[in-house]
C-alpha cells in the first residue's frame, strides 16, 4: 500500500460561514455555464451539482489555508466564472511552483460510499475526460469536507503517477462509464504530527 499523510484544518464559525457563503455563491453562478455539459455526463440534480461545487471549493480553500499556515507559497482558489469554452481541467492550485489538483468529498458521501475521490473519464461529446488520469505531472491532494463540524481532513499530496496507479471503478454501477476513482482504503494513512487550527 502507498503511504499518504493526513492533516486537519479546523475553521471557526465565522471563518466557515464566510468561506461557505463565498463558495456557494460561486457554485450558483457557475452552474449557469456548466449545467448542459454536466447533463451530457448524466448529472441532472441541479441542487446536488451546486452543493458538490460548493464542497469542492471549500476543499480548495482548506488546502490553501493549510499551506499558508505552513508558510508555503500557495495560490488562492480561482473564484472567477468562465464561459463554457474557457473551462478546463487545469490544476486547481499552485504551491511552491508545483501544480496541484484538489479533489473533495463531503462527509455524507464518505460515509455512504467510502472515502473516495472522483475523476471524469467520459461523457457525450468532447471535453469530458480529465487529462490527469492519462498523463501529466504535478500532484494531487484530497479533502473530506465536514460541514457539520467545520473541519476538513486533507490527505496527500501524492504524485500524479501514484494517482494513476491507484485509479479504479466507482462502486455505483451507473457511474462506471463516465467516472474513475481513488479510494482512501488503498493507502496507508500517516497522521501528521500536528493539526492546524
Amino acid at each position: 500500500m502507498n503511504p499518504i499523510i493526513k492533516q486537519t484544518v479546523q475553521f471557526t464559525k465565522d471563518e466557515w460561514g464566510t468561506l461557505w457563503d463565498a463558495c456557494y455563491d460561486f457554485a450558483r453562478k457557475e452552474i449557469v455555464s456548466t449545467e448542459r455539459m454536466r447533463n451530457k455526463r448524466g448529472q441532472f440534480n441541479r441542487k446536488k451539482m451546486i452543493y458538490d461545487t460548493t464542497v469542492g471549493k471549500m476543499g480548495e480553500w482548506a488546502v490553501t489555508w493549510l499551506f499558508w499556515q505552513q508558510n508555503l507559497d500557495c495560490s488562492e482558489p480561482d473564484m472567477e466564472i468562465y464561459e463554457k469554452h474557457r473551462k478546463s481541467f487545469d490544476a486547481d492550485l499552485i504551491y511552491d511552483g508545483v501544480e496541484l489538483h484538489v479533489k473533495s468529498q463531503c462527509e455524507e458521501a464518505a460515509r455512504r460510499y467510502g472515502t473516495s475521490f472522483v475523476f471524469q473519464k467520459g461523457g457525450q461529446g468532447r471535453g469530458h475526460t480529465d487529462p490527469i488520469i492519462r498523463s501529466g505531472d504535478g500532484q494531487a491532494i484530497f479533502a473530506v469536507v465536514h460541514e457539520s463540524t467545520r473541519f476538513v481532513e486533507i490527505y496527500g499530496p501524492i504524485t500524479t503517477e501514484t494517482l494513476r496507479k491507484n485509479l479504479r471503478d466507482p462502486k455505483l454501477d451507473y457511474l462506471k462509464k463516465t467516472k474513475t476513482c481513488v479510494y482512501l482504503e488503498d493507502f496507508t494513512i500517516k497522521e501528521a504530527q500536528s493539526t492546524l487550527k
